[in-house]
């Protein structure tokens, strides 16, 4: 048989069987994408418990959404990011009558030794207690490629006062492939 025929007689036969409608599984294990793709992961405030550490007064979660206390302090969330996505930005809306009324925290903690590294401290500086974003660009780094198999993620809340809001959150990372 010629390669032609060949050629057609395999196309022929590979076409038979998806308009027979026959199911086929993809075997390969890597799916990476040509250009990176962006993702995020939204850090509500119904998602924070307290912290452990002092007295910060009562834990509120307001409607519609908001994370308050009474007298001030801190809270904490993990957060579940792709192995080996970068970080590129953490965002988060608050309010707050002063100018380090909220801190934002995103550290990792080894897993073996249990040390904490800060990817990022984004604090308010807006005292007119409206809405307001705060965006940081997390630099290329070495803490800014997630790393699931030594180290484990999270986020802490610190409120200054009783008049200090965190109004929700967004981690911005890119990824190359489809899992995993």
């Amino acid at each position: 048989m010629s390669p032609n025929a060949a050629f057609f007689a395999a196309g022929g036969f590979v076409a038979t069987l998806f308009l027979g409608g026959a199911a086929y599984a993809v075997t390969d294990t890597i799916f990476k994408y040509s250009t990176p793709k962006t993702g995020y992961y939204s850090l509500s405030p119904n998602a924070f418990g307290g912290d452990g550490f002092g007295n910060y007064g009562d834990h509120i979660i307001g409607w519609p959404d908001y994370l308050g206390t009474s007298a001030g302090g801190c809270f904490t969330t993990g957060v579940n990011l792709p192995q080996g996505a970068k970080l590129t930005a953490l965002a988060a809306w608050t309010s707050s009558d002063a100018a380090t009324g909220v801190r934002i925290h995103l550290h990792r903690v080894n897993l073996a030794t249990g040390h904490s590294d800060e990817i990022v401290l984004l604090q308010s500086k807006d005292t007119t207690q409206t809405r307001t974003t705060n965006t940081f660009k997390i630099p290329a780094s070495a803490t800014a490629t997630v790393d699931n198999q030594r180290f484990d993620y999270g986020v802490a809340v610190c409120l200054a006062s009783a008049n200090s809001r965190y109004l929700g959150g967004r981690i911005t990372y890119s990824y190359d492939n489809a899992g995993d």
